[in-house]
């Protein structure tokens, strides 16, 4: 399961590249970002084997009309992984709605929850298309009122907190992991209250990712520019020029240097 309080430890991380002959050519390059830009390897984006090959829907099994709001935070949400690549979310009325038009139908169907419970974290069980097999994605829909962030008078808001979660979790769902295991993530509150260990294989990282806990301005639902690099590796859209995990790498190795996302 990945969520806010725990990652299991044998989900698959973005470690690898995207086949063995990138691997070894990557591997060299790799070499020699990592002189350049202080940083001690490569991670490409999601996995292929992890991608979706169409569209995937999202529904909501339990929602009642108090939730529209929550259901409206959730579609701002996709659209802000779909401007930026080729992933195509449905976001339906119920579960066993069409999709919307003439569209193609699904690969799969996502059931998203919102929880009530204060004590309770976001979570998503499965990255990528493993959410096929009966996955599903957990939303915190409500938030102590006093909490600094996202309370009733937080910095960010309780709503601004949900659009916030579901576009970190809808990366899952994507087959983005965490960036704060990175053995070069700093040891962040975040970090240590979600007690997930690092990954030693693990060298690839963004400072100002949504996936990281170490970023401060995750809850934003802001995307870092090596996101969307890596979105669009992933789900490359139609028209735009092809874009590569080296990029990637050197897109995030350098906001994590200087603060600042950096790359188009």
């Amino acid at each position: 399961m990945i969520g806010d309080s725990s990652l299991d430890p044998e989900e698959p991380r973005p470690t690898s590249g995207e086949g063995g002959t990138m691997r070894l050519a990557g591997a060299a390059l790799c070499l020699s970002l990592a002189t350049l830009l202080a940083v001690h390897g490569c991670a490409p984006p999601p996995e292929k084997a992890d991608r979706w090959a169409g569209p995937v829907a999202l529904c909501f099994p339990e929602a009642g009309p108090e939730d529209a709001a929550a259901i409206g935070q959730v579609r701002k949400a996709a659209q802000t992984w779909m401007q930026n690549s080729g992933a195509i979310f449905y976001v339906l009325a119920s579960c066993t709605a069409p999709p919307p038009g003439n569209a193609p139908p699904p690969v799969a169907t996502i059931p998203i929850f919102f929880l009530t419970d204060l004590g309770a974290f976001a979570a998503t069980d499965h990255l990528g298309n493993k959410l096929a097999a009966g996955g599903q994605i957990r939303l915190k829909a409500e938030y102590r009122f006093n909490d600094p962030i996202c309370g009733d008078r937080g910095s960010v808001g309780q709503m601004g907190c949900l659009y916030g979660e579901a576009v970190h979790e809808l990366g899952h769902a994507l087959g983005f992991s965490h960036d704060h295991v990175s053995v070069n993530a700093p040891q962040c509150a975040g970090k240590v209250v979600s007690g997930e260990a690092t990954d030693q294989k693990m060298t690839y990282y963004d400072s100002q990712s949504v996936m990281n806990y170490c970023n401060p301005r995750r809850w934003s639902g802001q995307l870092s520019q090596a996101d969307i690099c890596s979105v669009q590796v992933a789900y490359p859209r139609r028209g735009d020029r092809p874009r590569t995990a080296q990029e990637c790498q050197q897109i995030a190795a350098l906001s994590s240097q200087t603060g600042t996302a950096r790359g188009k």
